[in-house]
């Protein structure tokens, strides 16, 4: 079955152009919920025309979240090349969060898509982005919470990374956290892709997702597949006070069914700036579909329920895997 993954607009995945354009704000919801929902949002009055945001997957399927609210103005949206314009709020009952836009029965390849607000009506100048859900064909293989005892940290002194329940966080430049699953059907993470580890069984990945703690603090980092190094992702987020919410911080669908070597660096921008954290929760490896996963080689197997919806927070429906 495949796998839905949510994609917070705060995670560094988003690419918003230009981010000048762009403000993180908070809005609190009306009775009887008065629940504080958060969201990217841009004012072409304030901020001129044309303002978009970008996101590339691999996949089969989009849906993209925001608000339907009084001031929502027209906006354009482009999926590989084909366009299509909406008009935002037309009446009717307004949304905190609404479906903006949704595509799919795409080929599973890479797609790319752009949102734009054009700015057209001076009375209703606003564009609201929440979060964005794509669907890839996988299925979960397993999910692997920091706290694993498999997990390997660097450095490894205690004074270096802060542990709670809900993350491993560093502000150390030279953090750093890795996996590898290799050809033998043994999951390992480990700090340096040549290391050894401690091994147990899980099968072959052709995906990966990594999740972690974001807030005005958090830095750059970057993450390096198979020798491939990405370039510095950035959480878009400035708010102050990290919340035990996850968000997807990198995610891969379109491996090769086999041997990988993943590993994620804390990357600060420079010496003596603030943003200089790096907070990872949990990781889920994603697979080709099969009917079981093998796991830790004591002949126990455990049926994929399905497409996640993950959110911000950790998986509800699959439970952590304990790969002791």
């Amino acid at each position: 079955m495949p796998v839905n993954t949510t994609v917070s607009h705060v995670s560094p995945l988003f690419n918003y152009i230009p981010r000048s354009a762009w403000t993180e704000a908070t809005i609190v919801a009306p009775s009887p919920s008065s629940s504080s929902l958060t969201h990217h949002t841009t004012n072409a009055t304030s901020s001129g025309s044309n303002a978009s945001l970008t996101f590339s997957f691999v996949g089969t399927g989009i849906w993209v979240y925001g608000g339907y609210r009084v001031w929502q103005g027209p906006y354009v949206v482009t999926l590989d090349g084909d366009t299509t314009h909406h008009e935002g709020f037309t009446g009717g009952q307004e949304q905190y969060t609404s479906l903006l836009f949704a595509a799919s029965g795409l080929p599973s390849e890479k797609h790319t898509l752009r949102i734009v607000n054009n700015g057209s009506d001076p009375a209703r100048p606003v564009l609201d982005i929440d979060y964005l859900v794509f669907e890839s064909n996988l299925t979960e293989a397993a999910v692997v919470d920091h706290n694993s005892s498999v997990c390997t940290w660097t450095p490894a002194d205690a004074k270096s990374w802060d542990v709670d329940a809900a993350s491993h966080t560093t502000w150390l430049g030279s953090g750093t956290m890795g996996l590898k699953f290799n050809h033998t059907f043994k999951f390992r993470v480990t700090v340096d892709p040549r290391a050894c580890a401690d091994s147990v069984y899980v099968p072959l990945g052709s995906g990966i997702a990594i999740y972690g703690l974001v807030d005005g603090d958090s830095a750059p980092f970057s993450v390096t597949i198979d020798g491939d190094t990405s370039h510095p992702l950035i959480p878009n987020t400035a708010q102050s006070g990290q919340t035990n919410q996850s968000t997807l911080l990198y995610v891969r669908t379109d491996l090769f069914d086999g041997p990988h070597d993943v590993w994620v660096e804390n990357n600060p921008l420079a010496a003596g700036v603030s943003a200089t954290k790096m907070s990872i929760s949990h990781m889920r490896v994603m697979a080709v579909d099969r009917d079981t996963v093998p796991l830790a080689g004591n002949g126990n197997t455990t049926e994929p329920d399905g497409p996640h919806m993950l959110g911000y927070a950790a998986p509800t429906s699959a439970v952590p895997v304990e790969l002791a």
